[in-house]
């Protein structure tokens, strides 16, 4: 972290120096460009002389002066070698008193209201005789508007160096974090094959070893999650044959001894692993695939089946669900796997309400949602447990009956199946004290039908 603040501080100040001496080279330069005494203005006025001579001799010197005047605030005398004035103006004395030889320059030049100026002298040849030429001017040469665009240039580009410095040392530090903020986002949403691109994994700084080890640390969480989803296929399928043995030799102990109590209860353990087994297999077959092939499914129907199977199942506790909602709601899922996803919350509710007691299914619309919210009136889930109740094998002892003979396996299955069709599940505790799961399923494209 430390190289990483060196660096940062480095290219900060390397940057506003490179800037800086861009920004003083324009300002000298500018301010030599501006001033009469640069080549490019002397010959300008050694052509300006040699106009001025030729308007004596040949044209209107009079326009021409007032011309000058006009767009420089230039004036203009014209001299023979003797220094005797060949046009019908002398120049002051003050400015013949300021010029020691021709051809000569005077810059800056001030009057006594403190205005700058400049003395431009030179010697040209014409067609009848040598001539002295002498241009002066007590105000800017150049308007003080452009002057003004012309010094502010320096400011303008330091300005905008220091800026787009900034920008591509935001750019710079921002893209990597970026980068690692997205990959970090998808590995919680289970995506563990996402790596950080190569762009950051190959800097040699403190962000490309940040992404080479969040490269390693996906790496070694999918190989773990991996090798527990084999280990649990493996044992779950080395499970099956001697559960299937037990069950044989069950059923003939029957047959000789008759039915008792111990019998059933070994029947009734075997089978609780059986569906263990099963929904690890499901489990685990879902988390490696990923994606089931959808149809069209009306949702009130389905979720109308399972209730009507539940409440047969548990009226000899007197238990039932209530399904409210629209007449029909169409989604798009894989119609097995939401039965059992369904089937699973409405189950596992009927468990933990009251004798005598009802379970209210609620079936509605929330924009592109459809949405199922199963409510019981049983004790409730402690808040610090409440997100781990989807967890496999969680169970929240304190406020759940662990003899129900759930194993903790179908929320976890559930929340997989939601999951899958890029839905929702969530639980939180009613003002009842009881529970509330809402499952969100995007809806069909072609309505509720």
């Amino acid at each position: 972290m430390r190289a990483l603040f060196t660096r940062v501080l480095l290219l900060l100040l390397g940057s506003f120096l490179v800037v800086a001496i861009i920004s003083v080279l324009l300002f000298r330069w500018i301010s030599h460009e501006i001033g009469p005494g640069h080549l490019r203005f002397d010959k300008f006025s050694r052509h300006i002389a040699s106009e001025l001579v030729w308007e004596h001799e040949h044209g209107d010197l009079e326009r021409f002066n007032r011309r000058l005047r006009r767009r420089h605030n230039v004036e203009s005398w014209i001299m023979d070698e003797n220094n005797r004035p060949v046009s019908s103006r002398s120049p002051p004395a003050d400015i013949l008193e300021s010029i020691e030889s021709f051809p000569a320059i005077v810059y800056p030049l001030r009057d006594g209201s403190g205005d700058r100026g400049f003395i431009f002298a030179h010697e040209v040849r014409g067609d009848r005789q040598g001539y002295r030429v002498i241009m002066a001017s007590l105000g800017p040469h150049e308007p003080a508007r452009n002057r003004l665009i012309l010094y502010s240039l320096p400011v303008f580009v330091f300005i905008v160096g220091l800026l787009s410095a900034s920008v591509l040392l935001g750019y710079w530090v921002l893209r990597p974090v970026s980068e690692i903020r997205k990959s970090t986002g998808a590995l919680s949403e289970d995506n563990l094959e996402v790596k950080v691109p190569d762009t950051i994994t190959r800097r040699n700084d403190a962000f490309g070893e940040l992404g080479r080890e969040f490269n390693r640390m996906t790496e070694r969480v999918s190989r773990t999650v991996s090798n527990q989803n084999q280990l649990l296929r493996d044992v779950s399928h080395e499970l099956r044959s001697p559960l299937a043995r037990i069950q044989v030799a069950a059923s003939l102990s029957e047959q000789k001894t008759g039915r008792s109590s111990e019998l059933v209860r070994i029947q009734d353990e075997v089978e609780r692993l059986n569906n263990l087994i099963e929904d690890l297999l499901t489990l685990s077959r879902l988390k490696n695939e990923g994606r089931v092939n959808m149809s069209k499914i009306d949702l009130m129907q389905l979720v109308g089946a399972l209730v009507e199977d539940a409440n047969y199942e548990f009226q000899q506790h007197r238990r039932q669900a209530v399904l409210s909602g629209p007449g029909r709601l169409r989604i798009v899922g894989h119609r097995e796997l939401l039965s059992g996803m369904y089937e699973n919350v409405i189950r596992n509710g009927l468990r933990y309400t009251p004798d005598g007691e009802s379970l209210k299914v609620e079936c509605r619309l929330d924009g592109k949602w459809a949405v199922v919210s199963i409510s019981d009136n049983g004790p409730g889930v402690d808040d610090a447990d409440i997100e781990r109740i989807f967890e496999p094998f969680f169970r929240a002892d304190k406020a759940r009956d662990t003899s129900s003979g759930h194993h903790g396996i179908g929320l976890a299955l559930s929340k997989t199946i939601a999951d899958i069709h890029g839905g929702r599940i969530h639980a939180k505790n009613t003002p009842s004290a009881g529970l509330c799961v809402t499952i969100e399923i995007p809806r069909s494209t072609a309505g509720d039908g």
